[in-house]
């Protein structure tokens, strides 16, 4: 056998040798990956919370933390958005402790309560409802009149909450079936206000920067709302029309 022929073998071993750990390589990569996501179980650390343990004006079965991010950080403000949640169980499942989560899911519902603003400028921080009975549904921000400098975002002036807090089809428990309740909140008055009430908010626009139109359904009647961003008080109401025969 000539040495140009050992050499070129030899560089062929070689390269199968490569091909072959690099394809073994990459089946431990996926199988790995695979692991991490469908198979490890991984620490996770509960916010640590002044809410527990469960206040004795809350609902006793349910434990209270703050998501551990802000929902939102309100554009032109030094105001992030904090979501207070409930936990359902036994407040020992979801204490100050780390708790493994597996990546089936045990059937843990979270419900957002309440909102939380912080002032990252200055440490403030305000709560935007008493207490705990509620089930907040949506929130979207309310635009001012002035842009954020450089940029084509309005700063943030208030919020639309959606909200239901009141058991009104009697089953024991806050549901998006009991009727909602549509809350406006300023910047600068530092309190929610009640807008609507009904059986469902079908939706809700801001029209410029002092106008909000709110569709909704209450008990056999569909309507659309005109209120003031200023204020939240009614400008008009008329029924939605009925389907064209």
């Amino acid at each position: 056998m000539s040495d140009d022929n050992r050499f070129f073998r030899s560089v062929w071993r070689f390269n199968a040798i490569v091909i072959a750990l690099v394809a073994l390589g990459s089946l431990a990569m996926v199988g790995i990956g695979a692991w991490m996501q469908f198979g490890a179980p991984y620490d996770w650390k509960a916010p640590a919370g002044h809410f527990a343990p469960v206040p004795k004006t809350a609902e006793q079965k349910y434990t209270y933390r703050l998501a551990p991010e802000p929902l939102d950080q309100l554009a032109g403000t030094h105001e992030q958005l904090f979501v207070l949640r409930r936990w359902e169980g036994d407040p020992q499942e979801f204490g100050l402790a780390d708790v493994k989560v597996s990546s089936s899911y045990r059937g843990i519902d979270i419900d957002d309560v309440n909102l939380l603003l912080v002032d990252d400028d200055t440490g403030d921080a305000r709560w935007l409802f008493p207490g705990y009975e509620r089930l907040i549904a949506s929130e979207q921000s309310i635009d001012g009149p002035n842009l954020i400098p450089g940029t084509q975002v309005r700063t943030t002036v208030g919020l639309i909450i959606d909200a239901v807090d009141a058991d009104t089809d009697k089953d024991g428990k806050l549901t998006e079936r009991d009727r909602h309740t549509l809350y406006g909140y300023r910047l600068d008055t530092g309190r929610a206000v009640k807008i609507v009430s009904a059986d469902l908010i079908l939706g809700t626009r801001q029209i410029g920067t002092d106008r909000l139109v709110v569709t909704y359904e209450d008990g056999k009647a569909a309507n659309v709302a005109i209120y003031s961003l200023s204020d939240f008080k009614l400008i008009s109401q008329k029924p939605l029309p009925d389907v064209p025969k």
